[in-house]
């Protein structure tokens, strides 16, 4: 039988496997290797285990294009979350931004499919066009760079919350 230890170490190079499959693009096998890391982390009984292999199974789920698997695994990560520490009830660092990156994916795919619709329809002038798009791609930057932001600061600090960010507009 494995020891907690042995079971811990399982998971960690499960969940490395999964990421290293995910950069290479073989996203099914990343998916296959993130749910390997679940079983073992939770075998573990670590609770920082079982919480970041739950988000990685989310994120390659994300990934794979199951949004709704994907959003329910986060959610499970970040109940666990606030049983481990209830004053930071929310995900952060890298797991946090996997989990903004799921929950924005869908309004920038609809303000994407927006802007292509109004292309194909010519019903405004190019220079109107342009801005639009020049504009949707602008806020889309400022999001994913305001999200760095957070992981960043969270990242450098874990003993405390990210605060809330100053001076933006």
């Amino acid at each position: 039988m494995k020891s907690q230890e042995d079971w811990e170490n399982t998971a960690i190079a499960a969940s490395n496997l999964s990421d290293l499959e995910l950069t290479l693009g073989e996203v099914g096998l990343a998916v296959g290797d993130a749910e390997q890391s679940v079983t073992y982390a939770d075998l573990s009984g670590d609770a920082f285990q079982r919480l970041t292999k739950r988000v990685r199974l989310a994120d390659a789920l994300h990934q794979n294009g199951r949004r709704e698997v994907a959003e329910t695994r986060f959610c499970e990560a970040e109940q666990m979350q606030v049983e481990t520490d209830s004053d930071y009830p929310r995900l952060y660092s890298l797991q946090g931004f996997q989990y903004c990156d799921l929950l924005l994916a869908a309004p920038e795919r609809a303000a994407w499919r927006e802007v292509s619709k109004q292309m194909a329809e010519g019903t405004k002038q190019k220079a109107e066009k342009r801005f639009s798009i020049f504009h949707l791609t602008f806020l889309i930057c400022h999001r994913r760079s305001k999200a760095r932001r957070v992981v960043n600061h969270g990242g450098i600090n874990k003993t405390r919350f990210p605060p809330p960010m100053k001076n933006e507009k």
